[in-house]
């Protein structure tokens, strides 16, 4: 008896087994090809984002805690924005006071 002749016996003597197999071989295919094309979207999605996406740097001083500190100058802020790969650029400063007498009026929190 050949191959072909054992599975179509199988089948026809053990219907609710076939069934089930075929249904369980039918499922893990299913949830198998629905990961792989969720992994693509996602990676297709991340590359579109990343594309549209602009690039963004942040200038920061070393140390703003010193009084001391170098401030950025306009030279320094126009040598950025000259440079070929920044199509425009956004100034945003801070201003902060310093001085000896003044004191921590919150109270402390435990850093983790």
């Amino acid at each position: 008896m050949n191959i072909k002749m054992r599975v179509v016996l199988s089948i026809i003597r053990n219907p609710v087994k076939a069934i089930v197999s075929f249904l369980v071989v039918l499922l893990l295919s299913v949830c198998l090809s629905w990961g792989i094309s969720t992994h693509y979207a996602t990676q297709q999605t991340e590359m579109n984002l990343r594309s549209r996406l602009p690039a963004v740097a942040t200038l920061a001083l070393d140390n703003p805690i010193t009084p001391s500190a170098s401030f950025q100058t306009v030279e320094m802020i126009e040598a950025v924005g000259a440079l070929p790969y920044v199509v425009n650029y956004d100034i945003r400063s801070r201003t902060f006071l310093y001085a000896n007498e003044l004191e921590w009026a919150l109270p402390e929190v435990d850093q983790f």
